[in-house]
Parts: structure tokens; C-alpha cells; sequence
């Protein structure tokens, strides 16, 4: 059986690629920002220090949401190849009968 539209399973497989790179960029930079802040506020009020570590995990947010949407868009785009795939392979066993 030929597989059709090999460039969606290649932007799929880029989609997941990619979802994990951020995710793992959104990690590693919430640990580094929140190791600079930390230094950088060490002699700073209290309440200014807190906000300043808050402001650290905005990058591990972000890095999640853009990693859910990644996959998200790559598992959706495999799923549609597959119903595609089952509705030819049913086409063509009902062609046969």
C-alpha cells in the first residue's frame, strides 16, 4: 500500500521534534534567568526579589505552552493521516466486494 502525503508526515515529525527542543529551551532558560535573578537580587528588597523569581519561570511557561502546542499540532496532523489512510484502505476493500 502507498503512503501519500509524506510532506505531512515530515512537518509532523518536525512539529515533534521541535515541540520537545522548546520545551527543553523553556527549562534550561527558567534555570539560568532564575540563577542571574537570584544574584542580581541578593541584596535587593524582599518584595522585588519575589517578583524577580517569579518573573524567572515565564520562559518554563512559555517553553509548556509552545511544546503543548507542538505536539498537540503534530499528534492531530498524524491522526488525520491515519483516518486518511483507514478511509483508502476501506475504499478500496469495498471497490473489491
Amino acid at each position: 500500500m502507498e503512503r501519500s502525503a509524506s510532506g505531512l508526515r515530515v512537518i509532523a515529525t518536525v512539529f515533534k521534534v521541535l515541540a520537545w527542543v522548546l520545551l527543553a529551551v523553556g527549562i534550561i532558560a527558567t534555570i539560568v534567568l532564575y540563577g542571574a535573578i537570584g544574584r542580581f537580587t541578593a541584596n535587593a528588597p524582599a518584595a522585588l526579589a519575589s517578583v524577580g523569581r517569579w518573573i524567572a519561570f515565564l520562559p518554563g511557561i512559555t517553553g509548556i505552552l509552545y511544546f503543548l502546542f507542538f505536539f498537540i499540532t503534530s499528534s492531530v496532523i498524524e491522526l488525520l493521516l491515519q483516518i486518511e489512510e483507514n478511509v483508502r484502505t476501506a475504499s478500496r476493500y469495498l471497490a473489491q466486494r
